[in-house]
């Protein structure tokens, strides 16, 4: 059985984000099932600092219709925390700088929300069928591995694990000792293959990893299309005699 979810979805986002592509994901870990929206955050309390986890357990309650709850907002959080795991389980994630931070680094938002799904799915699934802080913070590392379990502390180091993310030989190893279905593991691999960046950028950072060979492969299309381009005037020329 996937792991059913909830989006809170503020009608004030200053970003764009694709919902239907969290929404109609192809996945066989987790089904959203449910979205709500909300038509605007009151002020934060806890300002200048952000939204404290007290005043964001009186906005966002948990859902009846399935096993977690996550809410996106465009404001800061206390401490500047990108995401927090409420009492109640309710998971809030943050664009504050995060969505810059994506838009410079050519990642879509959808990708950061999908990464961060995943990698909560897996702390309810290691905390037997509960999200807390707490476990979260036990089973999260420090160090950046390009790991969901990457406590990116920095902002900027999420960039690490968002191009196909995966798990660190620690974390895979601990995972497997837990109560899974034995496809699960190779089930999430396939899965997180396909969160990425897009194409049309991967092409750009390929280009500027091999500035010779971009020159190369530029220089012979050029060649091509002049090829072509004389061949077809040739073929047009000798139809008019």
């Amino acid at each position: 059985m996937p792991i059913t979810i909830t989006l809170i979805i503020p009608g004030n986002l200053k970003y764009s984000v694709d919902w239907d592509c969290i929404r109609n994901w192809k996945t066989k870990i987790f089904d959203v099932v449910n979205t709500e929206r909300i038509d605007a955050l009151p002020n934060a309390l806890g300002a200048p600092s952000g939204y404290t986890d007290q005043q964001l357990a009186g906005i966002f309650r948990p859902s009846s219709q399935s096993d977690i709850t996550f809410a996106i907002i465009g404001a800061q959080l206390d401490l500047n925390f990108y995401a927090r795991i409420l009492p109640s389980g309710v998971v809030v994630l943050s664009l504050f700088e995060m969505g810059d931070i994506l838009d410079r680094e050519h990642f879509d938002i959808e990708v950061f929300v999908l990464r961060c799904i995943y990698a909560l799915i897996l702390v309810f699934i290691e905390n037997s069928g509960r999200l807390s802080l707490s476990a979260a913070v036990a089973l999260f590392h420090d160090e950046t591995r390009g790991c969901l379990y990457d406590f990116t502390q920095n902002k900027v180091e999420i960039v690490h694990s968002l191009d196909k993310p995966g798990l660190c030989a620690d974390c895979r190893a601990r995972l497997g000792h837990a109560q899974i279905d034995a496809e699960f593991i190779p089930t999430l691999f396939r899965e997180l293959k396909r969160v990425r960046k897009s194409r049309y950028y991967r092409i750009i950072d390929w280009a500027k990893k091999n500035p010779v060979k971009t020159l190369m492969l530029t220089t012979l299309w050029a060649i091509l299309l002049n090829v072509s381009a004389s061949f077809i005037y040739d073929l047009f020329k000798s139809g008019l005699h």
